[in-house]
């Protein structure tokens, strides 16, 4: 007994001294782009994920069953002492966190190879087709979507690039359909550094997108985004989160923007807006100010380089 017990304590403190493997960021570019889940339209599990930059990569999950989205979940791999760690969190069709506001807690690189990497409840492997991932109950095998970016163009809008909804005023009819052009993956310049945001074809009613800020080689912010059918308009949701993924927002709490009004290439959302030009992709924001002020922000997105 003893023998086997100091075999044990043995096998732990070798285990404790090797520690996580050394890894970067870089090594998991293979694992960019939108991904598409087997299965059909109505029961399938989509992903987008983001190039590496900044020490980390992020992308947004989206599961649809029975025709109807039921659950996005937000993933984050990030540079940590030399190693890699993964954090992730779950919320419902809504938007309302399954998690608590805090940083979920990170799980450790265990194996990292040219086309595979572990973590403690995680696992995905590369191959020919696509990639197959693992974790917890969950296993897919999904396969590469080329983005392609749509030949729509706004053309000259008239009036101001961003509005707000008048007081009492309905929401216009707008179906999923007619946000299509925003699919793709887009970088651009804002709030003092780089901007990306990567959208999801349209499923179930739903487009999702995942958002990262970056400043002087710093991720500043994430977020989660899903425009969604909202009765017989459309609203789009939001989530923030630090690079820890540590909410801004409560669980049951999202930033919501619905529509004012719709145009070919454009939508104009209460206090944000996209439309489609000639460069790519333009959006703004209206956001508020320490001194109860506001100001309009413009982020100019071209398709990402392949």
């Amino acid at each position: 007994m003893r023998g086997a017990a100091g075999l044990v304590s043995l096998l732990l403190s070798t285990t404790a001294m090797a520690g996580a493997p050394s890894a970067s960021a870089d090594q998991l570019a293979w694992l960019a782009g939108q991904w598409r889940g087997e299965g059909t339209p109505s029961d399938r599990i989509d992903a987008v994920i983001l190039p590496p930059s900044s020490g980390g990569i992020v992308g947004v999950f989206r599961r649809v069953r029975g025709g109807q989205v039921t659950t996005l979940a937000l993933a984050s791999i990030a540079e940590d002492s030399g190693s890699l760690v993964l954090r992730t969190k779950l919320f419902d069709s809504t938007l309302r966190g399954r998690d608590s506001q805090d940083a979920p807690r990170k799980q450790d690189l265990l194996s990292i190879k040219p086309s595979e990497v572990r973590f403690e409840k995680a696992h995905v492997v590369g191959r020919p087709e696509g990639i197959e991932v693992t974790a917890g109950v969950l296993h897919v095998k999904m396969s590469r979507v080329a983005t392609r970016v749509a030949a729509v163009n706004a053309g000259r809008l008239q009036g101001e690039p961003v509005i707000r909804a008048t007081p009492g005023s309905s929401p216009p009819p707008a179906r999923i359909a007619a946000a299509s052009w925003m699919e793709g993956d887009w970088v651009g310049r804002a709030m003092g550094g780089t901007s990306e945001e990567a959208w999801m074809a349209p499923l179930a009613g739903t487009m999702s997108s995942v958002y990262r800020g970056m400043r002087d080689g710093k991720v500043t912010f994430f977020e989660i985004v899903t425009l969604v059918e909202d009765g017989p308009s459309l609203k789009l949701r939001l989530k923030h989160f630090d690079p820890e993924l540590r909410g801004w927002e409560a669980p049951e709490k999202t930033v919501d923007f619905p529509l004012v009004r719709a145009a070919p290439g454009a939508l104009f959302l209460d206090g944000m807006s996209y439309q489609r030009v000639p460069e790519g992709l333009e959006a703004w924001v209206i956001l508020g100010l320490h001194d109860g002020g506001t100001r309009a922000e413009r982020f100019l997105y071209r398709p990402r380089s392949p």
